[in-house]
């Protein structure tokens, strides 16, 4: 009888592990890794995967306090994050998902990145055909972490998950991943116009471009475009520069003129101008401080 009884007992746990939003069912990190002036984790909001469904990962970086690590495109200076993913046979990996920049200081040398803890999120594969019952997910990371100095750095990191017949959720990393979500900058809506005023690419020297909000779109009265900013995907703009701002004369309300400078490190003849236009309060009607713009150069 006993011996009938702990043979209940422990396929009880077993069916808790392993039973979708069971008790102990959730995803089992690797050991975090801690750098200068950073803590990083592999994180997911996912507790159990299941076969033929997509997992979203994300690298959670912590920052001590004075110490930044940067954006895909990071400026004139500094070294963007990047990941390199061990996967099972099969599995796939999206591009990494970034969260909105801020700008932050090289010693003395804007530059864009993240100051306050941050997640980059990947989107994750699992084989329609998965057979096993643990998917791990491991992944090579190389960062720069500055403050008044950088440190470069590089590690593996890794997550398990069990696998199940149904995807459930992990609320420990739920809400640092939701985070991340709404920081992802949104597409601009297609009735707004982002422009370069500028006929063609000038080189190294000072260009215009133009953000005019859709007639259809409401505006709050007085909108103030104080602290507007672009940040550019590709080196076409120079992070230090002073982006100085005009609005329209005739309608300021709904369009404004940024001045840019160009850099030596764009690529040669670009024919897309594109990044992230931000504003510090939120743009109207868009619940985010981030939109993805992007215009042709003139001749194109």
């Amino acid at each position: 009888m006993r011996r009938d009884l702990r043979w209940f007992l422990a396929g009880l746990l077993l069916f808790q592990f392993w039973a979708p939003g069971g008790g102990n069912a959730r995803a089992v990190e690797g050991k975090p890794h801690s750098g200068t002036g950073l803590t990083l984790r592999l994180v997911s909001d996912a507790a159990v995967v299941a076969p033929g469904q997509r997992v979203t990962v994300g690298l959670f970086i912590e920052h001590e306090p004075g110490y930044h690590t940067y954006w895909k495109s990071p400026g004139i200076v500094g070294m963007a994050t990047s990941m390199r993913w061990d996967l099972p046979e099969g599995a796939g990996a999206s591009e990494i998902r970034w969260p909105g920049p801020m700008q932050t200081k090289m010693a003395q040398v804007t530059a864009w990145g993240y100051e306050q803890d941050t997640c980059l999120l990947t989107e994750i594969e699992v084989p329609k055909n998965f057979q096993e019952k643990v998917f791990r997910v491991g992944v090579e990371v190389a960062w720069m972490c500055c403050a008044r100095s950088c440190h470069p750095g590089f590690e593996i990191l890794e997550i398990t998950f069990p696998v199940s017949p149904v995807q459930a959720d992990d609320e420990r990393w739920g809400d640092v991943v939701a985070a991340a979500e709404a920081r992802i900058p949104k597409s601009c809506p297609e009735d707004c116009k982002f422009s370069v005023i500028t006929p063609s690419y000038p080189g190294e020297g000072e260009f215009e471009v133009a953000f005019e909000f859709s007639t259809a779109l409401e505006v709050p009265s007085g909108f103030d475009w104080s602290g507007i900013y672009f940040f550019c995907d590709d080196n076409q703009v120079d992070s230090d520069a002073v982006q100085k701002m005009r609005p329209d004369p005739e309608c300021p309300e709904r369009r404004v003129a940024l001045l840019l400078q160009t850099t030596a490190f764009a690529p040669d003849e670009p024919k897309v101008l594109s990044g992230v236009l931000f504003h510090p309060d939120g743009w109207p009607g868009l619940e985010t401080c981030w939109i993805r713009v992007a215009a042709e150069w003139g001749g194109h």
